[in-house]
């Protein structure tokens, strides 16, 4: 009986260490579940202009040297933009300080001030949002291949419309997607340096 009662508790405390350890692991794995939800890309458009997602191919040497460039040039038009913004204030304050006693021109002074503020913030923010958005396609590794005859019901898409794809039903053709930001790439084998951004 002595030895039932003190050997009793033993297989409890195991058990309980063990559900501990199960449940932490639990947690655990459904918080690294959760995080990898959170940062997983959305999945891509099934077509483009009618064109079917066909392959996902990895990116290219080269491929990889033209999105860094064009991050590069993101990074600069943020500098600039920043620099000019900053003169731009500058003057209008020294302006306002030299109008003193000119309240209609200090008024009006402040609204151009408040209006270019809000203008160049919001580009600058625009350019971010692009170079954030390259650098996850970056990290993604591949684009979205679309290719195929674009049907009748798909002429007035923009890719169509901006003469990028032609509206001839015989004719395959190919475009290359960025997986995140959604950046068209390349489109007939043409590679394409400004931002468009592709939808289904």
């Amino acid at each position: 009986m002595a030895r039932m009662a003190t050997a009793g508790p033993a297989p409890l405390d195991e058990e309980d260490d063990a559900d501990d350890a199960g449940g932490d692991g639990v947690a655990v794995a459904d918080g690294a579940d959760v995080r990898l939800s959170r940062s997983a890309p959305p999945p891509p458009p099934a077509q483009v202009a009618g064109l079917p997602l066909v392959a996902r191919p990895r990116l290219s040497a080269a491929d990889v040297e033209v999105l860094r460039e064009y991050l590069a040039t993101r990074r600069q038009k943020l500098m600039h933009s920043a620099l000019r913004l900053s003169a731009f204030a500058a003057v209008v304050i020294v302006v306002l300080i030299l109008c003193d006693g000119q309240f209609v021109v200090r008024i009006i002074g402040g609204v151009i001030l408040g209006f270019g503020l809000i203008f160049g913030l919001l580009v600058m923010a625009d350019w971010r949002r692009q170079r954030v958005l390259v650098e996850a396609d970056l990290r993604e590794g591949y684009l979205c291949r679309y290719e195929g005859v674009v049907p009748a019901s798909d002429t007035d898409h923009m890719l169509v419309k901006g003469g990028l794809l032609r509206s001839d039903r015989g004719a395959v053709q190919c475009v290359e997607v960025l997986p995140v930001s959604r950046k068209l790439h390349r489109a007939n084998g043409a590679l394409q340096w400004t931002w468009s951004q592709v939808r289904g």
